[in-house]
């Protein structure tokens, strides 16, 4: 295990880009400034994560300016039935202040879903995908709160770009912060 952790950390060519840790912003993780919000991320992602190897695959999105959508969860959940519901979020996103409330966020997604009269997956999923590039992420409120105001625009935008194209060339598309 450890080293394969390693190899992963350090980012080995043996690896395929998907199984290591490239591109991840190591000083803002460092930064004394930043531990608790460090400290909010492994605790969301603790649980389904036994070695540092799954951990550090969930916290990809977290920590790197840039997401790959996995082309199978686009297909599956960023279907035009979804626009309506992410189009909602991003302006309420847009209207907050620099960081968004876990609290705040999962009231919204209730209400979104109330008014559009959806169940809260057929809100929180495709949001989910737009901001992590795959379907499973921690608690979406606590995704949104560890991702922020602008990563959270942005890769909303993004996917709403996405929504509804079925072509996989797309689906494989990156995002920058």
């Amino acid at each position: 295990k450890y080293e394969s952790d390693r190899k992963y950390l350090e980012g080995d060519e043996s690896l395929p880009r998907n199984e290591r840790a490239v591109d991840i912003d190591l000083d803002f993780v460092q930064k004394p400034d930043n531990r608790e919000w460090v400290e909010t991320l492994v605790a969301a992602l603790q649980e389904r994560s036994d070695t540092l190897i799954k951990l550090t695959e969930q916290a990809w999105p977290f920590l790197t300016d840039s997401i790959e959508y996995d082309p199978k969860a686009v297909k599956k959940v960023l279907k035009p039935v979804a626009k309506g519901p992410l189009e909602q979020v991003l302006a309420w996103v847009d209207a907050q202040g620099e960081s968004l409330d876990s609290d705040a966020v999962h009231d919204v997604l209730n209400e979104i879903a109330a008014k559009l009269e959806l169940g809260m997956g057929k809100v929180a999923q495709p949001v989910r995908v737009a901001v992590t590039g795959t379907t499973v992420s921690p608690p979406i409120n606590t995704t949104l709160q560890l991702l922020g105001k602008k990563r959270t625009g942005e890769r909303i935008r993004q996917a709403l770009e996405l929504v509804g194209d079925s072509g996989e060339d797309r689906a494989g598309l990156e995002t920058q912060r």
